[in-house]
């Protein structure tokens, strides 16, 4: 059941344009009192889309997700894996023997929409092309139909039935994903190394200025094969 939607809320925006970032924020309010601050970061020249989601949570018992409503029919559905990855088609999903189910699953139900991913997960369409979803430790990635949800916060105050307020999700959190859209195979825009830089952004640090006893370009490694 849908409780609340930052649609449902007035917005406060900004926009910041600049040679090489185009950045739109918007701030409303949400369930319970929360307040919700989105930061979208549009690049010049290239093709990531990035957000940065603020939640200072005061409502309980909610899972709050990040929807991305996409356009087409998705054909095949990819996600990343410990050491590798999983691809599917969407409608054709076969649910696991019941063997393998876990208990919450047996007492619940078992929904196929809901997978665990490592660090990204794409869409292709029927028409072609396709898009990301990259994160930064957001495991949650969902499809129901064309609407593709994020989890970034599942807050319950019990874990069967044990109260646990490390769960209850209060106070502020940041998460950061991407979004990668593309025309080609996933494999051939390398989703996979665009998920690690997200991971792991380069960082610039500054110092005072002075000589230097270092070569203009040094190296320290090198590889030779794009997987590593």
């Amino acid at each position: 059941k849908l409780m609340d939607s930052t649609a449902r809320h007035k917005a406060a925006w900004q926009v910041f344009r600049g040679p090489l970032t185009t950045t739109v924020i918007a701030r409303t309010g949400f369930a319970g009192g929360s307040r919700v601050e989105r930061t979208v970061t549009f690049y010049e020249n290239y093709p990531r889309i990035d957000f940065q989601t603020t939640v200072d949570m005061r409502a309980r018992n909610l899972l709050v997700t990040a929807d991305f409503p996409l356009t087409g029919k998705i054909v095949e559905r990819t996600r990343g894996i410990p050491f590798g990855f999983a691809s599917e088609d969407p409608a054709q999903v076969k649910l696991p023997n019941s063997y393998f189910l876990m208990g919450d699953h047996k007492t619940y139900g078992f929904s196929a929409a809901i997978q665990p991913a490592v660090r990204w997960s794409d869409y292709r369409f029927e028409a072609g092309g396709g898009v990301a979803l990259l994160d930064r430790g957001l495991t949650s990635h969902e499809l129901n139909a064309a609407t593709v949800s994020l989890t970034l916060l599942n807050a319950q105050d019990y874990y069967r039935q044990v109260h646990n307020i490390m769960l209850a999700g209060q106070g502020v959190r940041t998460f950061e994903y991407a979004l990668w859209p593309h025309t080609g195979d996933w494999r051939d825009t390398d989703i996979v190394a665009r998920a690690r830089l997200l991971n792991c952004p380069v960082v610039a640090i500054t110092h005072h200025c002075h000589a230097g006893d270092r070569p203009r370009r040094a190296s320290l490694a090198s590889l030779d094969s794009a997987s590593l």
